[in-house]
């Protein structure tokens, strides 16, 4: 900084001593050209002495006599460095007198060369302009010059009168950073300053800019929790060098965000609650090496088993006394569906991160697979709702023109379509496509009638409802050679169309599709609840599938039902050629 002052010194004159003794004081020689008769002697002086007086248009010095004649005047004094100065006096016939003009205030004139230009001035605690020239009273002043970014300087100068000078001063720049020391509330936990990674556990900053910050640190336990802390801290060049944050509070990350762990638990909850579905499947799995290696060898195993669950559906897979459970509780794939699935193909325990849900469904029995496609059908609970098709490779192979018609009503939507296996499948003329487990999958969600086409049957096939009955087990097991039975669909409606497929033992038949129509057999109506099996006079073990449409709330809905039973070598003894039936009940309505 530069601070000097620039001066210029008037010379005083000292007046010479005046007598006492008026009548030895020589009388001045009067102005040239001026009538002073008759005048009197008058004696001028300034105070402070020095200064020039002006009496009507004539000047005189400092301790000039000079003579006026009798009346009243009005005298004027300057000097440099003095304001104007003014007294009035009368002069009486035949006296002598001495006049004294005091001059005005002392001042002196300053300038100013300051750096930066938009500095702020203060002179005397009042605000100036800096760019222009001042005259200030002759006394000592104090100056403030101030200007963001810079230090401040605060002195005093004097101004002597009539002076003139220059106040010359240059701002040192503050500085705009400085060194910092921070500690995180954990030797392992990531330091962000303004959002910015800059260590673990501690960190040293020689250069920080001053101003406001906000520091966090965070301690990972998973993928799903983390310890948090933060601290929003203002830096300057007074304040403290050292910062840290502590008071840690454990977070859980829901729905793309990190929330307090309380709060996280009650919105989860809540999400859970409203987006489940009715009826979630809940499947208990036994650990087969072979189908948790396929799992193993996706690319992303986690969200290759989230995608074929809907929320609320769980899979518990049981290996020894150990279990694994794996629940969907969202629309997201959340990190604590991802750990456990980790942990599944670890074989590495894992608590689970929510609420227990009170509500939960009951578990099924223990399902065996061998395949990922055989987990996919049993979450969709193929075997145990009522599907609109469920057809394995051998019985699609024989369907007439590689094609089957699929119904789909309004109150069945969506309706969920897995295959998995076979080549070029179509729906409608738009292709299937395998995902890398060789799963297809689509969500019908639009009712309607579907064509399903293949150039390749696919080895298995299924469409299943949103909702649907479940499945019933109809308790005949064998059937007697020549002996039929009744058995019930669970549907009490009229039908369209019936198709029938045979899977029998013997080899002339082997698989066959059948239309059935309304008259062949049941009467003119078709009920569903009750429709026929057998006479076979072949033994061995048969399968028998209806694919049924009907009209539901005015809208054309399809059906599939099944029955597994053997035929024994044994044939019924009857008294007349009608065949007979196990189900007395039954017997009267169709004598067959």
């Amino acid at each position: 900084m530069r601070l000097f002052l620039l001066a210029m010194v008037p010379l005083w004159l000292v007046a010479c001593a005046i007598p006492h003794d008026t009548s030895q004081r020589q009388m001045p020689t009067p102005v040239s050209g001026a009538s002073i008769n008759p005048s009197f002697p008058v004696t001028l002086f300034t105070d402070p002495p020095g200064g020039t007086i002006r009496i009507d248009d004539r000047l005189f010095e400092h301790g000039q006599v000079t003579g006026l004649p009798p009346g009243s005047y009005r005298a004027t004094a300057t000097r440099s460095g003095f304001r104007e100065g003014a007294s009035r006096f009368t002069v009486v016939a035949g006296q002598s007198q001495t006049v004294v003009v005091q001059l005005g205030a002392a001042y002196g004139t300053v300038t100013f060369d300051i750096e930066p230009k938009d500095a702020t001035v203060k002179i005397s605690g009042l605000t100036v302009d800096p760019s222009e020239e001042r005259e200030l009273a002759a006394r000592e002043h104090r100056f403030e010059v101030s200007a963001p970014g810079f230090k401040a300087v605060a002195d005093t100068f004097r101004v002597t009168p009539g002076s003139r000078q220059t106040l010359a001063i240059d701002l040192e720049p503050l500085p705009t950073s400085g060194y910092v020391r921070i500690n995180a509330h954990h030797p392992e936990a990531l330091l962000r300053l303004n959002d910015r990674d800059i260590g673990t556990g501690f960190a040293e900053i020689d250069a920080l800019e001053y101003g406001q910050h906000r520091l966090e640190s965070i301690r990972k336990i998973d993928r799903w929790r983390r310890e948090y802390a933060s601290a929003d801290f203002s830096f300057d060049i007074s304040g403290p060098s050292l910062f840290e944050t502590d008071n840690a509070q454990v977070q859980w990350w829901f729905e793309n965000t990190w929330l307090p762990a309380d709060d996280a638990l009650v919105a989860e909850q809540e999400n859970y609650q409203n987006s489940r579905v009715a009826n979630p499947t809940h499947l208990q799995v036994g650990a087969d090496s072979q189908w948790l290696e396929k799992l193993e060898s996706l690319n992303d195993p986690a969200a290759w088993l989230h995608g074929h669950m809907r929320i609320g559906d769980r899979v518990d897979v049981i290996i020894g006394n150990q279990r694994w459970r794996i629940w969907k509780r969202s629309e997201l794939v959340s990190p604590a569906f991802i750990e456990t699935v980790s942990a599944l193909l670890a074989g590495t325990s894992y608590p689970l991160p929510w609420k227990a849900d009170t509500d939960r469904p009951r578990p099924s029995d223990r399902v065996s697979i061998t395949g990922l496609p055989e987990l996919v059908y049993a979450l969709a609970e193929v075997d145990a709702r009522i599907p609109l098709i469920d057809l394995e490779q051998t019985l699609l192979q024989a369907a007439p023109e590689s094609t089957l018609l699929l119904n789909v009503s309004a109150s069945d939507t969506p309706v969920e379509l897995i295959a998995h296996g076979g080549a070029s499948l179509e729906l409608d003329a738009n292709a299937l496509i395998a995902d890398e487990a060789g799963v297809r999958r689509l969500r019908i969600e639009n009712p309607g009638r579907y064509r399903i086409s293949w150039q390749e049957a696919p080895q298995h096939l299924s469409a299943v409802p949103a909702s649907s009955a479940a499945r019933s087990q109809n308790e005949i097991n064998t059937l007697q050679a020549n002996e039929k039975d009744l058995i019930e669909l669970q549907i009490s409606a009229e039908a369209d169309a019936l198709t029938q497929i045979t899977v029998s033992p013997d080899p002339e038949i082997g698989i066959r599709w059948e239309q059935i129509e309304n008259t062949a057999g049941f009467g003119r109506s078709i009920d569903l609840r009750k429709v026929e099996i057998g006479p076979h006079a072949f033994p061995g073990d048969y399968q028998r599938f209806w694919i049924a449409e009907y009209t539901s709330n005015g809208a054309t809905a399809q059906r599939q039902f099944e029955q597994r039973y053997s035929v024994i070598d044994e044939r019924l003894r009857t008294e007349t050629n009608e065949f007979l039936r196990r189900n007395p009940e039954s017997e009267s309505e169709n004598d067959g």
